[in-house]
């Protein structure tokens, strides 16, 4: 029997900020099964110091996911392009909303739009075989956003970041400004293999990432400790399991994303 995907993303903003003001970006919305040749999820995580990061982040992931074909260095660039110009579109639509309403861009947000967004990308492709239970993943990541693959109880693939003390505070990102890419687009990361049934992928922005890492550096399986939060609707459940972290000093306060797959 030929393979399927289940996928489900949590999404929450800083403690304190209210939904609106989250900044990370996730694709597909809609968690589910999903059946085909290709099947592509991706998480972004908008930079708070850009000017409309979180708009940047969304044009990212829905352009990622979008996209066809294999992951390679032409085709990652391809898609930042197409995001940059979607980008442009996005902003002179913003501009006019503004207009309309009657809050046209002030003296002190003109510096912020001239320099434009900034936000990570990661990307996964699952190329399933349609008659037979066989399989591929393909990731590329630019930034500290992480994904983890677990098989057989383990942790198998730990990308682009592997180790918490990777994490810093300048990490790569992708700017809506084709011209400030130049670096970044040296430094995009792959990795790939085969899948199988009951393997489970988890795409996790840096925060979350971070502590997930620490976990199974100490020794802990922190994916068993998520899993939970797979199978049934907890919402709330998971709103206050990530509060618990952050109060305990586990986890920065940040943005948090957080999308599980599963092969079926």
């Amino acid at each position: 029997m030929e393979l399927s995907i289940q996928s489900k993303t949590y999404a929450l903003p800083k403690e304190g900020n209210a939904p609106h003001e989250y900044e990370d970006a996730f694709y597909p919305e809609r968690a589910g099964f999903r059946r085909g040749k290709s099947v592509r999820f991706a998480i972004s995580d908008g930079a708070s110091e850009g000017m409309l990061s979180g708009p940047w982040a969304n044009i990212l992931v829905r352009t990622f996911c979008r996209s066809g074909g294999r992951l390679t260095g032409s085709s990652v660039r391809q898609v930042i392009a197409r995001a940059c110009d979607s980008w442009d579109v996005w902003k002179e639509q913003y501009l006019k909303r503004r207009q309309l309403a009657g809050r046209p861009v002030q003296w002190w947000e003109e510096q912020g739009l001239a320099v434009g967004p900034f936000a990570t990308l990661l990307g996964v492709a699952f190329q399933l075989h349609e008659t037979e239970p066989q399989g591929r993943w393909e990731a590329a990541a630019l930034g500290d956003s992480c994904l983890f693959r677990v098989s057989e109880g383990r942790l198998k693939v730990a990308f682009p970041i592997s180790s918490p003390s990777e994490f810093g505070s300048r990490p790569v990102l992708i700017s809506s400004d084709p011209r400030r890419n130049a670096s970044s687009l040296g430094s995009i990361s792959y990795a790939g293999g085969e899948i199988a049934r009951g393997d489970l992928f988890l795409l996790m922005t840096d925060a979350l990432a971070a502590w997930f890492l620490r976990e199974a550096e100490a020794g802990n399986a922190p994916w068993d400790e998520l899993r939970r939060f797979l199978d049934r609707d907890s919402e709330e459940d998971f709103s206050e399991f990530v509060a618990s972290l952050r109060c305990g000093g586990k986890m920065r306060n940040d943005d948090v994303t957080l999308t599980f797959v599963r092969v079926v």
